[in-house]
């Protein structure tokens, strides 16, 4: 079944076997936004998937780059601001995230990645651990207060009008994106519709 998925060339046209296997591999309700895109048209559906396939994977690595620049972005920069083991002495008694209203769901998940790395915990394994959501959320208003109101200068070349709540939305935005990708969801519709984005262009 692999072979189906990873091993045909998306700019040749489907061939009919290939596309019967394809089918019940992924089955009928999978396929309904497909289809009702594409018109009923089974074939046009089954490409649609392909691409919608290709575009994820360009997107993941992309985002999955982004997220580690983010992450290492971030910890140079509390590094300066609060010293070498900023984010563990946050969750200490009278750490930031332990006295700050609104701050609880990142003050637990530091501690629980902690707690989960044990013996093999390290500060540069903790920063692998967190998720994109957590980085998200130090943007998150409180967290950003709670955090000195300073992690805007990573961003050094933002337009000076972009502010947190812009910043805070647009990485919202992108870690959806990630974690639909993640979940196997399609990412070739618009939003609440099922109306395609030009996901054509990602296969050439």
């Amino acid at each position: 079944m692999f072979k189906i998925f990873f091993s045909f060339d998306a700019r040749r046209k489907p061939d009919l076997v290939e596309n019967s296997k394809l089918h019940t591999a992924i089955s009928l309700p999978r396929f309904s936004r497909y289809y009702i895109a594409c018109n009923n048209n089974r074939r046009k559906a089954l490409a649609l998937y392909r691409a919608n396939i290709i575009l994820s994977e360009k997107l993941y690595a992309i985002i999955g780059m982004f997220e580690i620049i983010l992450r290492n972005s971030i910890d140079r920069h509390f590094i300066t601001k609060k010293g070498d083991h900023r984010l563990e002495e946050a969750v200490q008694p009278g750490g930031y995230l332990d006295v700050s209203d609104g701050c609880e769901d990142s003050f637990h998940v530091v501690q629980d990645a902690i707690q989960k790395l044990g013996p093999a915990y390290t500060h540069e394994a903790l920063i692998s651990k967190l998720t994109f959501g957590f980085w998200t959320y130090l943007f998150a208003k409180k967290q950003f207060v709670a955090g000195g109101s300073t992690l805007l200068e990573i961003f050094r070349n933002r337009p000076f009008a972009v502010k947190q709540k812009t910043v805070f939305q647009d990485l919202i935005k992108i870690n959806e994106i990630r974690n639909r990708i993640a979940h196997y969801e399609p990412v070739c519709f618009l939003k609440g519709t099922d109306q395609t984005i030009a996901v054509v262009n990602c296969i050439y």
